[in-house]
């Protein structure tokens, strides 16, 4: 595909999206939902352009990378919307899942079919302080993302939503958490997150690290963190977002 058809279907598709929420609007969708798909699917098109306007291979790939990962992060609000009723035109995601095709297509072709040097280290979060970071069992309904493994990024960004001290609620075995997190952002659907909390980033030497995906680096291996940053929710409560539900826990919980 040349770089005029990407451009042209990534915008294509970023209209779609401002219609879709037209239509969500006025069906009384949670205005959450609708902002973070908004955000994620008209920003595609806006990488893609910078893409064509950067500075070299390097930046190209870069910027095409993190048109795959908004890509990526508005199919999975596709899924939601789609799945709990919201919204039943099922061919915006099959456009989605093409402008997605293509992209990897792009981003293989600019870095000539091989894989990205291994960095020399990867950042791991958490809302726990460890001394030693040991492999924990994943959860979810995906092979490759629930193995006995230590997770990490190549940016403090991308890890910052599982160092956030997102609690079950109610706080026992009983309770229950539900969030989601792509590209730095988490939408917590139900659960509770103390604004004056704190959580860790664990830097950590790339050694023992694989490549699983796009963005995630796994090892099965025990790793001494080279540092250990501690954050503050307070600093990152603007990339987070709140069903109505969970801002409900959290005027109950916190005012």
């Amino acid at each position: 595909m040349s770089e005029s058809s990407l451009m042209i279907k990534s915008k294509e598709f970023a209209l779609e999206v401002i219609r879709a929420c037209r239509v969500l609007r006025e069906a009384k969708c949670e205005s959450a939902l609708i902002n973070q798909f908004f955000s994620s699917g008209t920003s595609i098109g806006a990488n893609v352009r910078e893409a064509f306007y950067a500075h070299g291979k390097a930046d190209f790939a870069e910027k095409l990378h993190t048109a795959l990962k908004e890509c990526s992060e508005t199919e999975y609000w596709l899924e939601l919307l789609i799945e709990s009723g919201y919204y039943n035109d099922k061919t915006i995601l099959d456009r989605c899942v093409e402008v997605k095709r293509i992209l990897i297509a792009s981003i293989n072709t600019a870095k000539g079919n091989s894989n990205m040097s291994k960095p020399i280290y990867v950042y791991h979060g958490s809302q726990y302080f460890f001394d030693v970071v040991r492999p924990q069992q994943a959860r979810s309904a995906n092979a490759t993302e629930s193995q006995n493994a230590i997770y990490a990024a190549e940016t403090i960004d991308e890890v910052i939503p599982f160092a956030l001290p997102i609690r079950w609620y109610p706080d026992d075995p009983t309770g229950k958490r539900v969030f989601s997190c792509k590209n730095g952002k988490t939408f917590i659907e139900y659960g509770s997150l103390d604004p004056n909390g704190v959580g860790y980033i664990y830097k950590l030497k790339a050694d023992s690290f694989e490549k699983l995906d796009e963005w995630q680096w796994i090892s099965k291996n025990e790793v001494i963190p080279d540092e250990v940053i501690c954050i503050h929710v307070k600093d990152y409560l603007h990339t987070v977002t709140f069903s109505e539900k969970a801002k409900e826990i959290q005027k109950i919980l916190f005012g």
